[in-house]
């Protein structure tokens, strides 16, 4: 009996290729999920950068797996802030801005997340659209 062997070329590029794609949609998005917390828990973690040369916004989806069958919530920011040329490369004039806009949809319940811009409760309580400017990110 003779074994097929591994091809790294096409075999392992299929199991690889998978790890980017959700690791950068939470970085890009800025929605973790906790499932240690509960179902439709997140932690709000946006990493926007800091310069002109880095992205002037992002749109996606994030996947629920509470209920079953539910839609994906709807993410998107933008980068509010107009930037000026210095010496040193692109500065942002005045303090970094980003709007953020989440979507829920509706039947599925809401989402909680921790970290929400203003909130006065550790878990925010999203159903619809919700759109938010935050100013105080690193």
């Amino acid at each position: 009996m003779s074994e097929t062997p591994f091809c790294m070329l096409t075999d392992g590029v299929s199991c690889m290729a998978g790890c980017p794609t959700w690791q950068l949609s939470r970085f890009a998005l800025g929605l973790v999920p906790r499932f240690d917390v509960g179902e439709r828990y997140f932690v709000l973690d946006l990493h926007v950068g800091t310069t002109a040369f880095g992205s002037g916004g992002c749109r996606g989806t994030v996947p629920v797996r509470h209920p079953v069958g539910a839609a994906p919530i709807h993410v998107s920011w933008t980068r509010t802030t107009q930037h000026t040329a210095g010496v040193l490369g692109a500065l942002w004039a005045g303090e970094a801005a980003v709007a953020l806009t989440v979507t829920v949809p509706d039947g599925d319940g809401p989402i909680h997340v921790q970290g929400w811009p203003g909130a006065k409760v550790p878990w925010t309580a999203l159903t619809g659209t919700t759109t938010v400017t935050i100013t105080d990110f690193v």
